[in-house]
């Protein structure tokens, strides 16, 4: 299900003008974090969003499913992973979606 969330992200921000690189694993997890670098293909703006993972009492994990949260990296902007069907997750995104275009256009 997490995949599914990732998947939301994704589309987010390629429905907001942003370009993850062709031929990433973006699914691909390296010391409890996935790292995704993007670049608004408009104003060349570029932002690295890093999604951390938490094992079950505080074990290491790769494990998708354990994806806590995703930040723009350098901002303290972040999108806490909820039940995908839940409102609280579609606000969550639309409130992300609002950072992003923030950044997008150098006001935040």
């Amino acid at each position: 299900m997490t995949k599914a969330r990732m998947e939301d992200v994704k589309d987010l921000l390629e429905s907001n003008g942003w370009q993850l690189p062709d031929g990433d694993d973006l699914f691909s997890v390296e010391n409890e974090k996935i790292r995704w670098h993007v670049t608004n293909r408009v104003t060349g703006a570029s932002i690295e969003l890093v999604f951390y993972l938490f094992g079950d009492l505080g074990q290491r994990t790769d494990r998708l499913g354990d994806i806590l949260c995703c930040k723009i990296e350098g901002s303290e902007t972040e999108l806490y992973f909820k039940k995908r069907s839940s409102e609280r997750w579609r606000s969550n995104l639309r409130e992300f979606a609002e950072r992003l275009s923030r950044i997008q256009t150098g006001k935040e």
